[in-house]
Order: structure tokens, then sequence, then C-alpha cells
């Protein structure tokens, strides 16, 4: 019980995790929260300087209007150089000796300047807007409406100057606009952390207002370009007088204006295979997730089903034909292959010596995950079983592709259900136990007297799979976070089943000619039976210091074919090497097949006194191999596995 009690132990670490920190608060925040906000306040408040009155200022102070442009251009141009900086030093010495550096040459660069209805106004809508953020988290929602409020301030702010009414009414529409648009910096931020996390938040900011500065110059330096002289009409307005003595002529922006208008309309108009080029790039869902939040268009591209059937085929490799397919390939990734795709695949068990084999894989047509366990049995008893008199025998290379016919041995393929997840109902069906049940909670503990089948939570995707064959847990542990297990009163015994990977062969002609032989296949062992065996190209194996009883230097093979048990026996149990595959021998005949030095591991019952003993691997074909086994004088066949 040792292995259950670790288990309650560490599950008892995870409660404590999820129970919630109490943290103390003092009244002095609100201090702290007023001194950042005033100096916003006081950085918004300097920057915007004379702009908004510039044909009052060219008039009062005859200067040009690029003076009065200026003042406030030298603000973005300076936010441009000193933003990466300053990120890095808030991140060196904190944010407290960052605000008193900032505040500081606030205070020293500027005076005291008259607090404006679109400064107070907007202000006030920070305090309002960000506190329902904070309450909600709705950052998304509260930033379509401050956007829409936005538009429609500005156009009420147009119409009241176009139709010249009282001046209070122009007064309430920039405090409107003040009133939804500032806002929208402080929870625009807030929402692009969440979208570039886990980016530091000091640079994915700073990055942000640099773009934001540049796009200003750019409007500032360009936009007058368009402007156009006013007309009678336009004339009268107060803010819009012309300079007749220094002829400072003052211009209508308002095709500026459709520009940005239409620059911005361009851009969710977008050719949409340009779109669905850009999205095909995305390798996570949680990206997509970002990019349909932009705009409906975006979530329209998001959407695509030829997106998610290249999700499905590249993370969990299900490429199901579409007949098959009673739903859209985004319903098949988020209904199915996002809960339950991290269980497809091969799992070797941990059972006492033989081990075992199960395949999980996925049924389109019922929209079911099926467990099965797989063994081999030879329908040809006897014809695998092959000697030889002498171990320096030199006919058995001519007599291989004889020996080789599939004749040699015929596999048949028994499958066995365990269990059924239905994606639908979320129920799973124990079919050792036949026992429905209704939750899947991925269950962590489990007592002797509980009939449980469960599934770990944090079982490996198909793409991240390791190597755990060569890493084996031992015979008496308990499962781990990666393992499928059953409880005691499902099946005799607890049985737990490790993630497999199984490479796949690679015939190019960059590889390794050893590396064809990727993969799963079966083998003869005599009066054991067939096995199933994981064959894989390794580097840099350490070869054992003693063969067939002598002792030799410690030898690192680069490149070794290394055929380790899934199934064993009493002698060699399952997840221990069978053979390797070492050097090559060289052959007179060129048309004769390369045939390797190796070693073979053998043992008395008990996996007791095992030693490893020199061994000859035969590729006789890309499916077939042929081992000889010098000190037993015994020669073993293995077949490519083709379930």
């Amino acid at each position: 019980m040792n292995e259950y009690q670790e288990l309650d132990q560490s599950d008892n670490e995870e409660i404590d995790d999820l129970i919630p920190k109490v943290y103390l608060t003092y009244r002095r925040r609100w201090f702290y929260l007023f001194v950042v906000c005033l100096a916003q306040i006081s950085n918004a408040l300097i920057w915007i300087n004379f702009s908004p009155i510039a044909n009052l200022g060219v008039e009062y102070y005859k200067v040009s209007y690029d003076a009065i442009n200026w003042l406030s251009l030298m603000y973005m141009i300076i936010a441009i150089p000193f933003t990466l900086p300053s990120t890095w030093l808030i991140d060196k010495l904190g944010v407290r000796v960052g605000m008193y550096i900032g505040v500081w040459m606030n205070a020293i660069g500027s005076v005291i300047r008259c607090f404006r209805f679109f400064i107070g106004a907007g202000s006030l809508g920070s305090l309002v807007f960000g506190y329902f953020a904070d309450r909600t988290g709705k950052l998304e929602e509260i930033s379509k409406i401050l956007y829409t409020a936005s538009s429609v301030a500005y156009i009420l702010i147009v119409l009241f100057i176009i139709n010249r009414v009282p001046r209070y009414f122009i007064y309430f529409a920039f405090a409107f606009v003040g009133f939804v648009s500032l806002p929208l910096s402080p929870i625009s931020m807030d929402l692009c952390l969440e979208c570039v996390y886990p980016i530091p938040e000091a640079t994915a900011i700073g990055i942000n207002v640099m773009a934001s500065q540049i796009i200003g110059i750019l409007m500032v330096v360009i936009f007058p370009k368009f402007g156009r002289p006013l007309n009678e009409y336009e004339t009268a307005i107060e803010t819009c007088s012309r300079d007749t003595k220094d002829k400072i002529v003052a211009l209508n922006y308002s095709i500026p204006l459709y520009i940005m208008a239409f620059i911005m309309v361009l851009m969710d108009r977008l050719p949409y295979e340009l779109l669905f080029s850009i999205a095909t790039h995305l390798d996570s869902p949680k990206d997509l997730c970002s990019l349909s939040r932009v705009s409906s268009v975006f979530l329209s591209v998001s959407r695509d089903d030829r997106i998610w059937k290249r999700l499905c085929y590249r993370l969990y490799n299900v490429n199901p034909p579409l007949d098959e397919l009673k739903q859209n390939f985004y319903n098949l990734f988020t209904k199915i292959l996002a809960p339950y795709g991290r269980y497809l695949g091969y799992w070797k068990s941990n059972e006492m010596y033989y081990g075992g084999l199960i395949h999980v894989q996925l049924n389109i047509s019922e929209e079911t995950i099926i467990g099965e366990k797989l063994n081999v049995v030879n329908v040809s008893d006897g014809i695998a079983q092959m000697f030889f008199a002498d171990e320096d025998d030199s006919d058995d290379d001519g007599d291989a592709d004889e020996e080789a016919n599939e004749s040699f041995f015929k596999s048949m393929y028994q499958k066995t259900k365990l269990f059924t997840i239905d994606s639908t109902s979320n129920q799973i069906l124990c079919h050792q136990c036949d026992t429905v049940h209704n939750e899947l909670p991925w269950i962590k503990t489990f007592d002797s007297n509980q009939q449980y089948f469960g599934l770990s939570h944090e079982a490996l995707s198909v793409n991240e799979r390791s190597l755990l064959v060569s890493h084996d847990h031992n015979f008496m542990e308990g499962p781990e976070g990666r393992d499928i297990y059953f409880s005691r009163n499902c099946l005799d015994g607890s049985t737990v089943y490790h993630p497999l990977s199984i490479p796949r062969p690679s015939t190019t002609n960059a590889d390794h000619p050893l590396s064809r032989f990727n993969g799963l296949w079966i083998g003869s062992y005599g009066g054991h039976g067939l096995e199933l065996i994981h064959v894989e190209l390794c580097h840099d194996f350490i070869c054992p210091a003693t063969v067939d009883g002598r002792s030799k230097d410690v030898e690192i093979i680069s490149n070794a074919l290394v055929g380790r048990k899934i199934s064993g026996d009493p002698n060699v149990p399952h997840s221990q090497i069978s053979f390797v595959a070492t050097h090559p021998i060289e052959v007179v005949d060129q048309n004769s097949p390369t045939s390797y030095e190796g070693i073979g591991q053998i043992a008395h019952t008990g996996y007791v006194d095992a030693q490893f003993i020199r061994s000859k691997i035969l590729p006789i074909s890309n499916d077939v191999l042929q081992v000889t086994w010098y000190a037993l004088h015994h020669t073993s066949f293995f077949k490519r596995c083709s379930f």
C-alpha cells in the first residue's frame, strides 16, 4: 500500500494548492493607486500641449504651425528610443523606482496647466470602467462597448460643430469623448497582455506604446499634406479662424480622417484567403482563440474547417475519411480530441513479466474512444523454432531467403476491449467489470475497495510522448501522472499502462540504414511463443562490458538498433533489451544482404543471472529480421507488426 499512500499524499498537496490563499490588504494601497493615477494625468496634460488650439497659439506667439506641432511631436519622438530602456529599468529596479523617476521628470519639465473637460471626464471614465473591468474580468466586452461609444462620441462632435450648436453642447461632446476613449488605453493594454502571455508585461506594453507613437508621428507629419483650405462657413467657426496678417491658413482635415477610416475598414476587409493563409501558420488552438477575438472576420477565419482538419492531423494524427465524419473538424477537435485525444495511441502495461499492449483509437462513426488489448498468437506452432548445429556454420546466410518464407510463422491478432468512452455523454464503460461510470473525474487516488477504472489527467499528447519504454517503472510501483491505470476491482490486480511512442521507419538516403527497421515487431521465442518487440535506432548506445562471460572495455556505439520487449516472458520480462545490432559484418559478395554483429540477452526463470551473449542480426527484408543466438544454437525470426 506504499504506492497508494504516496498517491494520497500527492493528492493532499494538490488540494492544498487549490485552496485559495488569503492576503492581507491595507488601506494605503488606495493612496498608492491615486498617486499613480495622478502621474498618468499629469503625463497626458503635458503631452497634448497647444495642439488643439494651434491656430491661436500661432497667432499669439507669432510662430509657425510646425513650432506648435513640435510640442506634441517631441513627446512621441522621445517615447520611441526611451520606451525599451524604461521597461528594462522597471524590470531591474522595480515599479516604485520607475515611478519616482517618471514623476520627477514630469514635474521638472512641466508647468501647471488648466484642467479641461476632456482630461477630467476621461479620468472619471477610467475609474468607472476600470472598476467594472476589475470586478467582472470581461475586458473584451468592455472594450467593444468603449469602441462603439467612442465612435458615437466623435460623430456627435462633428455634428455639433457643423450645426453650430451652443458651445456647452460641444463641451459636453468633448467630455463624452474623454469619458469613453481614455479608458480604452488601460483596458486595451490588459487585453493585449492576455493575448501575448507569457511575454513579460513591461516588454509587451513598451512595444505597444512605441508602435502607437510611430503611428502618431506619421499622422502629424503626413496628414497635413492632405488638408484643404476652409470655406467661408468653416471659417466662421471659432477654432478655425484665419490670421490674415501673417497669412497663416487653417486647414480642413476631413480627408485625412476619411483616409484613416478607410484604412481601418480595409484592415477588416482583407482577402479571406490571405487571412486564412496567416491562420494556417498558427499551430496552437489558443492562438486561434486569440485571433478570433479581433473581429467578426477573424472569427469566421478561425472557424474555417480546413484549419481544424490540419490541427487534428498535426496534433493527434487523426485524418478520417470525410464520408465517415458526422460532424465538422472544429467540433471533432473541440469536443473529442481536446479532452480525450491525449489517450490515443499505444500503451504498454506493467503486468509482471509478461507486460502487454493496448491500443486506444478513435471511432469516428460512433464518436467514441475505444481501448483494446492486443495479443498475438502463432497459428503455425513449432515452425518458428529453428536450430543449427555449429555456431560457425556459414550455410545459414545462403538459406536465408528460404527460411524467410512467410510461412515460418503466421501471426493472429486478438483484440479484447477494455474500455469505451462516449464523448457525447462523457460516460466511460469498463468492459472487464461491465460497469458504466457517469463521470470522468480523472482519479488520482483510489482505494482497494472501490470499483473504478481511471484515466490519468496528465497523459501526454501524441506528439509529446517520450520513450518511457527505456525508463520503465518497476513492477511494484504505483500509477504515475502519465499513465492509464485500472483499479483492483476492475481487473485481477492493478495494471498500469505507460504511454509508448513508436518511431516510424525512415528509408531516405540521408538516414542511417538501420533506421528503416524502426517500429513494432513480433518475435518468436521458442516455447514462450510470440512476443511484441519495440525496435528503434539509438544513438550513443553503451554496450555491456561483459558478453559471453568475457569482460571487455566499455564501448559506445554511435548507431545501434535496439530491440526491447513490450510483452515478455518469465526469463526476460517486458521492458528489457532482447537484442542489439551493433557493427556491420563485411561481406565478399556485394549482392548478399548486410548482416550485423550484435548481442542478445538471456536469463533464467525470474530474470535471474541475466547476461548478454553474441548474436547476429540479418535483415532479410524491411519487414523480416533473423536473429541468431550463438550460445543457444537457436535462430529467431521477427516480423513487422501490421494491425
